[in-house]
This record gives structure tokens, sequence and C-alpha cells, in this order.
């Protein structure tokens, strides 16, 4: 029977995410669809372009694309039935996806792919993406104390109405000469970015945070809470390039966690280019410990 692709109806998003959840353990996997629902409900994840293979009205195969606020997308790796020809139908997925960004005027879609998907390199390869980025993701617990430090700085908060544009100028300037993705940063402006950041997390524009040293804005950290986690999220932190190298960065950085120590969270979690030694060695030093590695990809439309 041909295999037929089509974005799921509200009736199959069930049976559309079990097949998503598939390599799961069956406990495991009703809870996480159970959080999908829930995360689309509270609007923090659409199912809208929940896409489905099916073969005499069966679903036996399925992917998430997520249409972001900042004219990107996300998607999900597709999953098929591990006893059909899955590669054929994970590409027409794919390819799927992708002709529906397009038509939705999406700039660029990103895959981030954990080590147990590697193998899936070669399909996405094969549909325009490029290979961005290695990313270490780290993570800080509060148990252990921080350091003090004397405030030779001013911290000015993010204010929408008063000095996002400060924000995104700032942030901007950041990119220049960065070792945190630079093929990637080298295409978005600062506004664009901050919107990506706000959706991250819950967005908390309190530990949104520029710091000014003799009236000139040197660096910025953002910091976005993640309840469900226990955990606070550094979405971005970045120190203007006439101002590297002057210890900034961890002035910077500890600043921001000190904020949040007291918060009830438990950890703080971060992700960082491989290939930035230098930002890495920053946190090293205040204590952040690897978690994971995850391959990021990209395709432009």
């Amino acid at each position: 029977m041909p295999v037929t692709i089509k974005a799921a109806l509200p009736e199959e998003w069930s049976s559309a995410l079990h097949l998503f959840y598939q390599n799961e353990e069956i406990a495991d996997r009703e809870l996480l669809v159970q959080e999908m629902f829930e995360a689309h409900q509270n609007k923090r994840i659409s199912l809208e372009h929940l896409l489905i293979a099916q073969q005499d009205e069966t679903i036996v195969g399925v992917m998430l694309a997520q249409q972001q606020p900042d004219s990107s997308a996300f998607f999900w790796v597709p999953v098929v039935q591990k006893e059909l020809d899955a590669a054929a139908i994970a590409n027409r997925l794919l390819q799927d996806a992708c002709q529906r960004m397009k038509q939705k005027n999406v700039s660029y879609a990103q895959i981030i792919l954990t080590p147990e998907e590697i193998p899936q390199t070669e399909l996405i390869l094969n549909n325009g993406f490029e290979q961005l980025a290695d990313i270490c993701y780290l993570q800080r617990s509060f148990d252990f104390p921080l350091p003090t430090q004397s405030k030779t700085f001013s911290v000015i908060s993010f204010d929408e109405k008063v000095n996002r544009k400060r924000f995104a100028k700032l942030l901007e300037s950041t990119y220049k000469g960065t070792l945190d993705c630079p093929a990637f940063t080298s295409v978005r402006n600062g506004e664009a970015a901050l919107l990506s950041h706000q959706h991250s997390g819950l967005y908390t524009p309190e530990h949104w945070l520029l710091f000014e040293v003799e009236g000139d804005d040197v660096g910025l950290l953002l910091m976005n809470d993640h309840p469900d986690q226990s955990a606070w999220e550094i979405v971005y932190m970045g120190v203007s390039p006439m101002f590297r190298g002057r210890g900034y960065g961890k002035m910077i950085l500890l600043e921001g966690l000190q904020n949040v120590a007291t918060s009830g969270r438990e950890f703080v979690l971060l992700a960082v280019d491989k290939e930035n030694h230098f930002a890495s060695a920053i946190y090293e030093e205040m204590g952040f410990f690897l978690i994971a590695n995850r391959s990021v990809f990209l395709r432009y439309f």
C-alpha cells in the first residue's frame, strides 16, 4: 500500500505521539505523551505541524515541526515503525516538513541530534541541512557555594518599553568574533535573537541583565526559568569584543548566579559550542560540568 504524508488531525495526535516516543519505556512513553499535550494546551508547543505517514489508515511514521515566533523552525527527527522502510518514509516526512515551513516564510530550520540519533545524519544532510556545531550541555548545582565579588559595574534589567533596542544592539555586537556557533550568529541580528530567547523556558525579564562599566555597555546575561526542571537556564551570555580578555565574562556569570541562588531552584543549565574554549574554561571554573552532547544542524530556506 502507498504511504501518504499529512498533518495529523487532533483525534490522531495521541496515536502519533505514542509512535513518536516508541523508543521509550511504556511508562515513560505515557508520561511524555501527557507532557506534550499539556505543553500544547499551555501554548508552549504547537501540534499544528505534527506530521504523520499513513499506510492503509495506519500511522507508520511521525515527525514534529515547530514554527517559532522569530521566523525560524525547530524539527524533531522523524520516527518510523521499526519493521518498515524507515529511511524512505523518514525522508518523505522531512521533505514535507521543509516544504511546509517554506510556505510559511520560515527563514531557517534547526535539528538537534543526540548521540543515539547520529545515524540520522545522512538523512538530514541529504535534505539540505548543514552541520552547524557540536554543543555541550552543562549544569551547575546550587549545593556548591559561590565566590563573592566586589561590584565595579552597574546592572540594568531588561525593560521592553525602555531599553529593548539597547539590549539588541549590545547582543548583536557580541556576535563579532564569537566562538559560539559563528556560522549561525553571522546571519541573525540582535532583535531576532531577543525574540527567540524570550521563548526558551519561562521568560523572566528581571533576570535579563545588561552590564555597564564607566558608561560603556560591556556585556549581557539572559536567564530564563524552567520550573518543571527546578532549574534556571542561561539562554545567552556575551561580552562586547572590545572588552574581552578583562575578566568581564566571569564577573557577569557570577552576578547572574548570585541573583538566582536563593530562588529555590536546584540547578543552572546552559549550552556552549564545543569549540568555545574560552567560555568553557569560565564555566568549568565556576563549577559547571558536562551532562550531554548534541549536534546542531541548520537549513536556510
